[in-house]
């Protein structure tokens, strides 16, 4: 089969396909998740991520997961494995319902309680839900084999968080209710999360709402049309604070009729004010795309909600999870939605990234371009070169398909007159490259006699200057210009300027800047030209000079940017040197490096830039985006959407109305940079983790910690509680005692100090996402080194007093014959006196 028919046949099979437009996705079982079944996620008031698994409670900062598994000689840890339930209560415990009773637990001094032991009267059995309210109640539904309801109602000390911290047996006060049911309740029971903080909610298996009522500690039935507040225009959507149900209920005909099969509904109040739906079956993530209230007959039961035509118009799939996904949903503080699933670990999903649009996923994308009508021309390695419509995201065979060339068409321009020419690889059968003139009008192919230099697999590079003339920067340093109106090519060679003789000069770039001169990228250097309307244009190179700053940083130049802020400057991708930022009056280079900067990787293959001023970078380690006037870089990667984090030279394009493409390793990534999120909030901040002696360390109270002489090397470990992009939050920290100034710590998120003298320490932390200010909020540790005994107080005391009693200039003599001699004095001193009378 000819290649030509072979590209027809790939450009129909990927034209029934649309652009995946995926999302982050990220599993934290390779981060040490304890198991991989998940039936819980919560994110406490700190900001931590909580993951109750089959095998243990998992504390997740954004960088490590702390592992709360059963220690069987442990008083005070978790003696249950199968985590069924997570609730944060008003007091910052957390409440941990397990296969085997429940458990309270303190984050700080990290101790568990199991409240199922028989003196506290609370079954020992699976824990189905734990809710509370705003009084510090909570409540749990724990059904025994012989009860479906086991409803329970715990009423608990003022001091109870003093108590777990400081008791070494159990704890007292826990008043435990038995709420009871009415007759016509139906089993089972479904316990609903607290509605407006304090009203607590169930349903039997019928559907019929049913409310607590605190003084009579029963549930009675309740019609749900008489929420206030809670429900949304027209009482089709309601939900709670903390698991944030979706309930919905028949009208108008019964008005007491919960959506209550096993596809129950998830609904989330999002960051924009947004509804979103979360359908476990099949794993769907839906957003409500209209501000208009829902009709009131939608259908049910919620599984054949989401086939309705009228959802499908109201609601629009933002992502899917296609394997095990369960009700274990959140959606944090971020907006970043958490997905747990049974048996692949949780799903981290950014909905902030749903921008970026991913095709052609497992091609090396190698060449792009825009035609005049906004349609993108692209070639793939595999030789795939195929249009695709921006607005729809179809593929399109390019129309010169079949009109007479033999091999792979490497580069396209369509001129400002509306010409197409397309520079064809000549390796089949001769070694040279050939330029065509493709006329639309006529669909046909008309040859340029003159012969381009050739290389595998490098594409020449085709340029209109703002004259209409067209310039290709060819191979081993030729360069070709056509004037308006000619068909005939005039050739220039800038190799003699390169000290390399290898033959292997090419060319990756051409810009124009303001006042006419041309640049070109190249494999030797930064060629300048002057003089391109002269009958004999001039060039010099610059290059790199390990002897003199202020060159480039390295010869290969891969893409040139002019700077979006000031137009005497011009930015240059390179391999293996960074970014270099060249001033075109001083022609002094700068650069900007991986280890220094924060650019994710030092080969730059493209750089476009956006209205705000942003540069987008494709490197070998994912796309940066770097604020130039901020010296800030994010970096996104597959986790982020991309189709792969390695790209590729000549592979970008920024089009007419704004969208950016860039091509990889394994596909095209299409975006608009305004819809990517950038979190301009600072995040909250805490001290994840101490570990003295390089054993894990505990503070003594909430922000203290004490410790011996001894116990002098500290590493301190941090986490920013923005888990939008955890690897760009940024901290700097201080230790007041020792230092005086913030110590900028980037994006590492640890402090190790040895050798500590003793002493009293502040250690204040503060953090920043890529695009925020530092943290309001400051996170502070008084830490203290405590003195040896010989260095304490009471030894100097002693030592004073030692010395004092040995001092040359002090009186030998005993106390008592001081008190003699004094008491003589004042004797004689008597008898005289009665002598003189």
């Amino acid at each position: 089969m000819k290649p030509i028919y072979v590209f027809t046949l790939l450009v129909y099979l990927l034209g029934t396909k649309g652009a995946e437009a995926q999302v982050r996705m990220k599993t934290c079982v390779a981060d040490g998740l304890s198991q991989g079944f998940v039936t819980s996620i919560i994110q406490d008031s700190k900001g931590f991520i909580w993951i109750g698994t089959f095998d243990g409670l998992n504390r997740y900062d954004g960088y490590t997961v702390r592992r709360f598994t059963p220690k069987p000689f442990d008083p005070w840890a978790i003696q249950a494995s199968y985590i069924t339930r997570l609730y944060e209560d008003k007091r910052n415990l957390i409440w941990v319902g397990t296969h085997q009773g429940i458990y309270v637990f303190d984050p700080l001094s990290e101790r568990f309680f199991n409240l199922s032991l028989p003196e506290y009267k609370i079954p020992a059995t699976e824990v189905y839900h734990v809710t509370g309210d705003k009084n510090g109640h909570v409540y749990l539904h724990i059904p025994s084999d012989e009860d479906t309801v086991g409803l329970y109602c715990l009423n608990l000390p003022y001091d109870i968080v003093e108590q777990i911290r400081t008791t070494k047996n159990g704890i007292h006060g826990i008043n435990v209710d038995r709420i009871s049911l009415p007759a016509r309740f139906k089993p089972q029971l479904k316990l609903f999360d607290c509605i407006g903080d304090t009203m607590l909610l169930a349903r039997d298996s019928i559907g019929k709402a049913f409310r607590y009522y605190p003084n009579e500690q029963a549930m009675r039935p309740f019609d749900p049309c008489l929420l206030p507040g809670a429900a949304l225009t027209d009482h089709s959507i309601w939900w709670g604070k903390h698991e944030s149900w979706f309930y919905r209920w028949l009208l108008p005909d019964g008005r007491d009729s919960l959506i209550t099969s096993r596809g129950l509904l998830k609904a989330f109040r999002l960051g924009d004010s947004s509804i979103a739906l979360w359908a476990p079956y099949p794993g769907i993530f839906f957003k409500k795309n209209t501000d208009q209230p829902l009709r009131i007959d939608l259908p049910f039961p919620p599984e054949n909600l989401v086939k309705e035509v009228y959802f499908q118009q109201v609601f629009s799939p933002l992502f899917n999870i296609p394997e095990a996904p369960n009700d274990a949903v959140m959606v944090d503080k971020c907006g970043v939605v958490w997905v747990g699933t049974g048996g692949k670990g949780v799903w981290k999903i950014n909905l902030h990234q749903l921008a970026f649009r991913k095709l052609l996923t497992g091609e090396s994308i190698s060449t792009i371009r825009e035609l005049a009508d906004g349609r993108v021309w692209l070639r793939a390695y595999s030789g795939l070169s195929i249009l695709v419509n921006p607005k729809t995201y179809q593929f399109e065979p390019a129309p010169w398909a079949g009109l007479g060339t033999k091999n792979a068409i490497y580069d396209v321009l369509e001129d400002s007159k509306g010409r197409i020419r397309l520079i064809e690889s000549g390796s089949n059968p001769k070694p040279f490259n050939t330029v065509w003139l493709f006329e639309k009008n006529g669909r046909r192919l008309i040859r340029f006699p003159e012969r381009l230099p050739f290389l595998q697999d490098v594409a020449e590079k085709i340029f209109e200057d703002r004259d209409g003339t067209i310039w290709i920067a060819a191979h081993k340093g030729q360069l070709f210009r056509c004037r308006p109106g000619r068909q005939n090519l005039e050739r220039f060679s800038y190799a003699h300027l390169s000290a390399n003789k290898t033959n292997n000069l090419r060319a990756t770039s051409i810009y124009q800047d303001k006042n006419g001169l041309i640049w070109i990228g190249t494999n030797h250097g930064l060629l300048r030209m002057d003089g391109p309307g002269t009958a004999s244009p001039q060039f010099s190179l610059f290059q790199h000079d390990p002897k003199k700053l202020g060159t480039i940083s390295v010869n290969w130049v891969t893409s040139i940017c002019p700077d979006p802020l000031n137009s005497n400057f011009f930015w240059l991708g390179t391999r293996g040197g960074g970014l270099n930022h060249f001033d075109i009056q001083s022609q002094q280079f700068s650069f900007i490096s991986e280890s220094t900067n924060g650019l994710s990787d030092n080969v730059v293959y493209g750089i476009l830039p956006d209205k705000n001023g942003n540069l987008w970078c494709s490197t070998n380690r994912g796309l940066c985006r770097f604020n130039p006037q901020r010296n800030t870089f994010v970096t996104y990667l597959e986790s982020d959407g991309l189709s792969s984090t390695e790209f590729n030279t000549n592979s970008y394009l920024r089009t007419r109305d704004g969208q950016l493409w860039f091509g990889g390793t394994s596909g095209l990534n299409v975006f608009r940079p305004e819809e990517i999120y950038a979190n301009s909030f600072p995040p909250e901040v805490a001290i994840a983790g101490i570990k003295v002696l390089g054993i894990p360390r505990l503070p003594d109270t909430e922000g203290s910690l004490s410790l011996s002489f001894e116990e002098n090397n500290i590493l301190f470990e941090f986490a920013a509680l923005d888990f939008t992009n955890p690897a760009t939050n940024r901290f700097r920290h201080r230790l007041k005692g020792i230092e005086k100034d913030w110590v900028y710590d980037g994006t590492l998120h640890s402090a190790n100090y040895v050798a500590l003298p003793p002493g009293k320490y502040v250690l204040e932390l503060q953090g920043a996402t890529a695009d925020s200010p530092w943290s309001e909020r400051t996170a502070v540790l008084h830490l203290t080194i405590r003195p040896p005994w010989y260095r304490s107080w009471f030894a100097c005391l002693v030592y004073f007093l030692a010395f004092i009693r040995r001092h040359p200039g002090h009186n030998p003599l005993p106390r008592k014959n001081v008190q003699a001699r004094t008491f003589g004095r004042n004797k004689s001193a008597r008898i005289a006196a009665i002598e003189r009378i």
